[in-house]
This record gives C-alpha cells, structure tokens and sequence, in this order.
C-alpha cells in the first residue's frame, strides 16, 4: 500500500467519521492540516477568530446532531483559550473531538508544553501522536470514546512529525453506531413498587435525558404518578414547560433543598444539580436526607455517591424511564390512580393561577421605562414563526424565557451547559448549520456577548443567517443577584455597593455588528420588536438587534 503523509490520514478519517464541518482557529503547528485541506473540497473548514467561538460552534452542533463535532486549535495557546468551552462541554457531556497540533517530538525544545495535562481535567480521554502509524487507531478511539456513555469531549494532540511523515496505516471502517446500556429490570420492578407506594413524588431531571438519539420525555409518568417535575439544568427541552406538572428549573450553586422538602420520594434523572460551591454557611444540601431516593443514569461515578441513594439504576436515562413508565402503570390501582388524578387536578389549577399571574405582572409593568425582560421576550415571542429555534444564553432573562415561550418539541430550544460564559454568540451559529431549514433566534446577555463577540465575524463572512437578540441591561445583573443571595445567606446587610457590576459605557452592540457587515437594529421602544424581528427573520441573513432593557434587581 502507497504510503502517504499523516495530514492525510488525519483527513481521511473525517471522512470515514462522516465530518461535515472543521470547527476552529489554526496556527503554526496546524499548518500541514490547512495545506490537506486543499484535496478534501467535502470537508468545509468553519473559521473563526477567537478560540470560544469555534467552541460554542462545535458544542452546539454536536448537540443538535447528536453525534461527535471536530474542533481544531493551535497549541496551547489557542488551547488554552479553548478551555472554558472545553469546561462547559465536558460538564455538559457534549460528543466532540477536540485537537491541537503540538511541536515536533524528536526535539527537545525549549519551552513544549504538555497539552495532554492542560486538557486532561475536561476530557474523557487525551493522548498525543507522535508517529503518523498511529493516527488512524487514536482517531477512532477518540470518536468511539466521545460517543461512549456517558457522552463527552475526547482530545488528540498531533505533534507536527506525526503529520508530516509518512505511513501505509489506513483507518478503517468505523463503527458509531449508539451504544445503549439497559436497565436491570430488578431495579426498574423495585423502583415502581415504592413509587406507586409513595404519596408525595418529585421527579428532578436532568440533561443526560437528551444526550441520546431518541430520548424518553417522562411526561406520562409525571401524570401517573401526579408528581411535581423539576429540571436540574433547562439547556434543552427536557419536560415541557408549559406542562402543569412543571415547576422550574433549580439554579445552580444554591440550596434547593426548600424545594424537595415536601417529598417522600424523589426520582431523579440524570446528574444531579452542584451546590454547595457559592456559599459554605450554611452547608447546603439538595434533598431531605428523609425523603427515598431513585437515581438513573449512564455515569456510573454521578450514581449513588454523592446522595443517600435507596434505588441506584445504572442505564440509559431513556430506556430507563420507558421501562418504568410501563411498569407503574401495570402496578397502579384504582384508589392509586384516582388518588394521583387529584393531585395533577391541583397542579393544573396551579399553573393556570401562575400563568395569570404572570400575565398581571406583565400588564403592570407593560409600559415600564427601560422596558422590562417580561415585555420583551413577550414581544418576541409575538413575532417568531412557530417552529423557530431558541438559542438561550441570556441568564438574569432565562425567567422571562420560560414564562412567556413555549418548549414542547424536541429541539426547540439550547442552552449553555457548565456555566461557563460567552457560548451563545457561537452555539447559535452550530444550532443554525445543524437545522439548515428552521429560524435560529438568539437570545444573549450583554456580558457573555462580549465574551465571544467574535463569532460576529463568522456569521458575517459564512453568510449565516440568524438573529442575535442582544438583551442590553448595562450591568452584571447575575453578580448583583448573586451578593444578594449571598448577604442574605450570612444574615449580613443586604444593601452593597454592587463593586465592579455596574457598566458606565453601554455595550454597542449595534456599532459593533455593523463594524461586521451585519444588519443590525438598536430598540428601546418595545413596540418596534414585532416589525424588526420579523423583518430579520426574514431577510436570510445574519441580523443582530441590540434591545435595552432594565437591570434593576
């Protein structure tokens, strides 16, 4: 067999992992990818100009798509820009293959760095080729690997021998098929057994819920078992939100305790929510230590270690919940279902009480100077075809999101995960390149904006065309809520100065956009959001509406 440079074995096998799309930032050391390129017209390389923009891009994408994305950057210097996305997609368990080339392994030069330790706290594997036999066999492992549940980011260093010298090891066939862990159906029996048992039941769920091809949305167990269902983190449509059996979306960092307190059983789904990091008095915790706990999840290292857990159900959350679903509802008599009916009467009644109520807030506040996030993501929601995508990486507005838009459908709606800032202003560009045919709007607050607002650049030069909604409140609203919280933890003043979380200077979101060659549109009046939005939605290009809105706590 002829044999031919790594660079192309490394292109190769993109092609045999069906990769569309190379999201990234190159450099020196990736020169030998760039000069391939030239030969693969089928692989389209995704330029941007900041490392978090090819990050958000990438994260979104293999989400959407639900298979591995491929992110390529340079050294550890565009590596380490990288990192905080890296962060988000390994907390978040996003299928992506992330690389960087490195210095040529025969030298011992000054100054290499150890790119495997830089990535290694956010991976699930990472390795560096040195020799161009074994690019193949690590590009498949990686792709297997990022696949594998639990789903999440793989790392391949290439050292810029490895691509340039040559070799006959071709990759081979490669198999990506899902893999689906199913649940031990002693378990599935235990679990129904004490949640049909049970009077009071919460159900927290979680995003592994949507990390597989086909997931399993247990809004009919929800109303079987009349139970109050709760998200751990909303970055995808987990449960409907316009459901009566849901209640909301705990926040991460602090005590949902309150919440869980009136249950005698609890199911959760997924991983389970992080507290305790914001605040150390006093100790937080995120259930009753009396209430029964069921945990399922593919993660064996999330299962059973961190909460009392009485039924610990190691499998695809998926199938899971199917099975259960089947198994409650043969279990269930006639005073059980009667029994459950009443309490799903009453959360019906709840959540149209809550619906008027925040339909009161709004028209009491409706012509409010700036205008409020209520009126505005009203006024957007107003204007939207049905079937558009929200993109949501505006954190102090996510309340109003849920409050006035309705997530009912698989893919109607992604959010950040891991809490690192500024993956909107390229997740939504990912969003867009998976769903071609459907309107991307996306809502981004002004701080994380500028945190990646670079992505600017590529939506403008690849021609993509969505809406950014840049929610424009000139502060560092989630700090001021945060020293709040945190005051009113430690029994201290809640009066501050809020240091540091003012902005004297208003982001100019519009100047900046149009720098770019984007439409772009500045809004105070909440009555132009209708005509402007639908005006961009329409336009087939990249549009970006900066609205001001109020930032008062």
């Amino acid at each position: 067999m002829k044999k031919i440079e790594g660079k192309y074995i490394l292109l190769e096998s993109l092609k045999k992992q069906k990769v569309k799309y190379i999201f990234g930032n190159p450099g020196t050391t990736e020169t030998a990818i760039m000069d391939a390129l030239e030969k693969y017209p089928e692989l389209e390389y995704i330029l941007t100009v900041q490392e978090s923009a090819a990050m958000g891009m990438a994260d979104a994408y293999a989400r959407a798509t639900k298979k591995p994305a491929f992110v390529n950057l340079h050294i550890e210097t565009g590596l380490a820009n990288g990192l905080s996305l890296l962060h988000n997609a390994h907390s978040g368990g996003t299928p992506l293959v992330l690389t960087a080339g490195n210095k040529d392994s025969r030298e011992i030069a000054p100054g290499k760095t150890d790119l495997i330790d830089m990535v290694t706290p956010f991976t699930k594997w990472a390795v560096e080729v040195n020799h161009p036999d074994a690019i193949a066999q690590a590009m498949q492992k990686a792709f297997r690997i990022a696949m594998s549940p639990p789903t999440g980011p793989t790392f391949v260093a290439f050292t810029t021998n490895a691509l340039d010298d040559k070799t006959n090891v071709y990759p081979t066939e490669t198999y990506n098929e899902e893999i689906v862990i199913k649940p031990d159906e002693k378990s599935i029996d235990e679990a129904a057994k004490l949640l049909v048992k049970s009077q009071n039941i919460g159900i927290l769920v979680g995003d592994r819920l949507v990390q597989t091809i086909t997931p399993y949305i247990p809004t009919k167990l929800a109303e079987l078992l009349g139970a109050k269902v709760y998200s751990s983190n909303y970055s995808e449509m987990i449960f409907p939100n316009k459901h009566p059996n849901y209640i909301n979306n705990l926040k991460l960092g602090f005590n949902s305790s309150d919440e869980f307190e009136e249950f005698d059983t609890v199911l959760a789904v997924g991983g389970l929510p992080r507290v305790s990091y914001m605040f150390s008095n006093p100790k937080m915790r995120i259930f009753n230590p009396e209430s029964n706990l069921i945990h399922i999840d593919n993660d064996p290292s999330q299962v059973g270690t961190t909460e009392k857990t009485d039924i610990g159900i190691l499998a695809d959350p998926s199938v899971a919940l199917n099975k259960l679903t089947a198994k409650v509802e043969e279990l269930l008599t006639g005073n059980q279902l009667e029994y459950f009916s009443a309490k799903n009467h009453d959360l019906k009644k709840e959540k149209e009480d809550l619906e008027i109520k925040n339909k009161k807030e709004l028209n009491e506040n409706y012509d409010k100077k700036p205008m409020s996030p209520d009126r505005m993501i009203s006024e957007i929601t107003n204007a939207i075809p049905k079937d558009t995508i929200i993109v949501n990486d505006a954190v102090t507005t996510s309340n109003s999101i849920f409050k006035f838009m309705n997530f009912e459908k698989e893919n109607s709606i992604f959010g950040g995960r891991g809490g690192s800032l500024g993956w909107g202003m390229g997740g939504a560009l990912g969003v867009k390149l998976a769903f071609p045919d459907r309107h991307v709007v996306a809502l981004v607050g002004d701080g994380t904006g500028m945190m990646s607002v670079q992505a600017l650049w590529t939506a403008s030069i690849n021609q993509i065309p969505i809406t950014y909604i840049m929610c424009n409140n000139s502060t560092y609203r989630i700090l001021k809520l945060n020293m709040d919280i945190y005051k009113e933890q430690l029994n201290s003043e809640k009066n501050s100065k809020y240091l540091g979380m003012d902005f004297d200077q208003k982001f100019d979101f519009k100047t900046i956009a149009k720098s770019f060659n984007i439409n772009s549109y500045s809004i105070s009046k909440p009555e132009k959001i209708n005509s402007v939005l639908k005006k961009c939605i329409n336009s087939n290009k990249p549009n970006l509406i900066d609205i001001h809105i109020d930032g008062a706590i």
